[in-house]
C-alpha cells in the first residue's frame, strides 16, 4: 500500500488519496506579508501493519471550512476534533462564533470539551438562550420606554384638560353666585310685591267701604234735601193762604232764610 492507496475501514468503504487529504483537512490560513503559514498535520502512519482503525481514527477531517485560524502556540489538532461527526455544520459554526468555548479552550483542555458533545450543545444552548432573553430585555425595554412617552404625552394632555375644567368651573362658580344674588333680590322683590298687594287689597276694601258710606249719605242728603224742600214749600203755601185772610199791613212778615234750612 502506497500513499494513493485506498483506505478501508470496518464500517463501510472509504477512498481517500493521501494529496486529497493533505487540502482537505486544513483550515483556511490567513497570509502573512511574506508568505503562507501551513498548520501542522498529526502523524500518520499508512504501514500494512498498521490496524485500519488506528490509521482511520488519526485522519480527522474538519467538515467546517469556516473555523478560525489557529494563533501561535496552539495546536491544530484539538480543533479539528470539531470537525467530526458529532456535530452538524450549523452547530459548528456556533461553535466557531462562540467566544465562550474559546475562553474555555485557552484555560482548559479542550479535549475535555470535544468529548462531551452534550455540554458543548449546552453551552450553545445557553448562548442562545442569553441572546434571546437580551433581544427580549432590550426589545421590552423599547416598547416600555415608548409606552412612557405615550403615557407622558397622555398625562400633559389630561394635565391641559384638567386646568380648563378647572377654569370653566371657576367660570362657573362666578355665575352661580351671580345667579343665587339675583334670585335672592327677586325673592325679596317677591315678598315686597305681595306685602304691597296685601296692603293695596287692605285699601281697596276701605275704600268700597268708604265709596258705600259716601253713597249712602248721599241719598240721606238729597232725601234730606228732598224733604226740607217739601217743608219750605209747605210754609210758603200755608204764609200765602194767611197773608190773604188778613191785613197786610198788621203784621210784616220777613222773608225766610233759605240758607238756614241747608240749602245749597
Amino acid at each position: 500500500m502506497n500513499g494513493s492507496d485506498n483506505i478501508t475501514t470496518p464500517s463501510g468503504s472509504r477512498s481517500m488519496t493521501q494529496p486529497s487529504l493533505a487540502s482537505s483537512s486544513l483550515p483556511p490560513l490567513s497570509p502573512s506579508s511574506s508568505t503562507f503559514r501551513r498548520n501542522s498535520l498529526p502523524s500518520m502512519s499508512f504501514s500494512p501493519s498498521a490496524p485500519v482503525e488506528s490509521r482511520d481514527s488519526s485522519i480527522k477531517v474538519n467538515k467546517n471550512p469556516s473555523l478560525p485560524p489557529l494563533v501561535d502556540g496552539e495546536e491544530d489538532a484539538s480543533w479539528l476534533e470539531f470537525g467530526s461527526s458529532d456535530y452538524t455544520d450549523d452547530e459548528l459554526n456556533k461553535i466557531a462564533k462562540s467566544t465562550k468555548l474559546q475562553d474555555i479552550a485557552k484555560s482548559t483542555k479542550l479535549q475535555e470539551i470535544v468529548s462531551d458533545p452534550k455540554k458543548v450543545r449546552r453551552i450553545l444552548k445557553n448562548r442562545e438562550l442569553a441572546a434571546s432573553s437580551k433581544q427580549r430585555k432590550l426589545k421590552y425595554m423599547i416598547d416600555l420606554e415608548h409606552r412612557i412617552k405615550f403615557l407622558e404625552n397622555k398625562n400633559a394632555l389630561i394635565f391641559e384638560k384638567i386646568k380648563l375644567l378647572e377654569k370653566d368651573k371657576t367660570i362657573l362658580m362666578n355665575e352661580k353666585k351671580e345667579i343665587t344674588i339675583q334670585i335672592e333680590s327677586l325673592e325679596q322683590q317677591a315678598q315686597l310685591r305681595d306685602a304691597l298687594t296685601e296692603k293695596l287689597h287692605v285699601e281697596i276694601e276701605r275704600l268700597k267701604v268708604i265709596t258705600i258710606s259716601n253713597e249712602k249719605g248721599s241719598v240721606e242728603l238729597q232725601r234730606l234735601k228732598m224733604e226740607t224742600c217739601e217743608v219750605l214749600q209747605y210754609r210758603r203755601e200755608f204764609d200765602r193762604s194767611n197773608m190773604q185772610g188778613m191785613d197786610p199791613n198788621m203784621f210784616t212778615w220777613s222773608q225766610p232764610n233759605l240758607g238756614f234750612y241747608g240749602q245749597i
